[in-house]
């Protein structure tokens, strides 16, 4: 080996380590190459020693760049593991949530099941009542919150990762759809009685609504005649100031003066009272 063959190995080396820089290679496989040109230096002369000198000190910023690239591939690396696994059981956090405990599906299935029953627990707790309902709602919202995670996350999650997430939903999927199923056939005697008393829940809402509207509507008639009172109102004020420039007497500026100020009071007490009607109105619009 003479030193152009040296060069071209470092040269080699070089272009190993610019494609590593862009994921294009491996920075482990640059070693053979780093100790290939080590042993070069042993045995191969150059024509001057500054010549030599250049080479190594190239060289030897090369295997820095070796170094430094594959402890940062190695941070890298490890981060990336981390967040997997950080992500994995995030996910299997969601699995685990998306399955209702044996025990009180058992218990839901004996009490809030029965017709008989059923009207005493809705008294005791207010209303209508499906805690059964409520548990399997929570578990579905939580397994569909896995998968969206799952597909969120896949491109930072390892696949052996993946796979363990991927089995826990299944399985979490397979025990909650057995659940539903239960629920459903339960509740099917039940959808008659609920559907009128939804329909009767509609009925009172539109009245109300009703009733708002009629507030509102009552309350914007007021506004208008208030508004024709006011403009009428402006109207004579903008006259009395002319009759106050017309003025021939102090004493008739007086007078006009004070039916100045009665007017201008006049004015705000219905501007006020727009006001208040106008919050009256905002209240009653927020109760739609």
């Amino acid at each position: 080996m003479n030193c152009g063959d040296l060069d071209n190995l470092i040269d080699e080396l070089a272009d190993h380590v610019n494609e590593a820089s862009h994921g294009k290679a491996k920075w482990r496989d640059a070693w053979p190459q780093v100790k290939s040109i080590s042993e070069g230096f042993r045995g191969v002369k150059y024509p001057s020693r500054e010549d030599r000198q250049k080479a190594w000190e190239r060289f030897q910023s090369l295997v820095s760049d070796v170094k430094q690239g594959q402890d940062e591939a190695r941070v890298a690396f490890e981060k990336r593991a981390a967040n997997s696994l950080s992500h994995k059981n995030r996910i299997l956090s969601y699995a685990d949530a998306a399955r209702p405990s044996h025990a009180a599906t058992a218990l839901f299935e004996v009490v809030t099941g029965a017709f008989i029953i059923r009207p005493m627990v809705d008294a005791v707790l207010g209303g209508h009542s499906d805690p059964w309902l409520e548990t399997l709602q929570g578990c579905s919202r939580s397994l569909k919150a896995g998968w969206k995670y799952l597909s969120d996350w896949k491109g930072e999650i390892f696949r052996s990762d993946a796979g363990e997430a991927v089995q826990a939903l299944r399985e979490s999927q397979a025990i909650l759809n057995e659940e539903w199923a239960k629920y459903k056939g339960q509740r099917q005697a039940e959808y008659e009685a609920r559907q009128q008393g939804r329909r009767e829940r509609e009925s009172r809402r539109a009245e109300f609504r009703e009733r708002v509207r009629a507030r509102i509507e009552n309350h914007e008639s007021r506004i208008d005649r208030l508004n024709d009172v006011l403009s009428h109102k402006r109207s004579h004020l903008s006259d009395l100031h002319d009759k106050r420039s017309d003025a021939r007497s102090d004493f008739f500026r007086e007078r006009v003066d004070g039916w100045i100020r009665e007017e201008e009071q006049a004015i705000s007490d219905i501007e006020d009272k727009i006001a208040r009607l106008r919050e009256w109105i905002a209240q009653e619009h927020s109760r739609l």
